[in-house]
């Protein structure tokens, strides 16, 4: 669980529609802006900026998935 890990957003249900069974993710909210509006703004520190956190989270689940692997069957 990454829950409460830097830029990780808290999932509160998985949902599926009932006619064509496709499954929704229903996150908290988040306040947000438009990426259309956004990306024309974002300068090249701005972009490196996002990238790095966004690495944030693939590293927090590495001890994780170590953990995983070392746990006798």
């Amino acid at each position: 669980n990454l829950y409460g890990g830097p830029n990780i957003i808290k999932l509160l249900d998985v949902v599926r529609d009932q006619q064509s069974k496709t499954p929704s993710l229903i996150f908290e909210h988040v306040n947000n802006t438009d990426f259309k509006m956004l990306y024309p703004t974002l300068t090249d520190h701005d972009v490196r900026y996002y990238i790095l956190e966004l690495l944030k989270v693939p590293m927090k689940l590495v001890p994780q998935l170590c953990t995983w692997r070392t746990e006798p069957a």
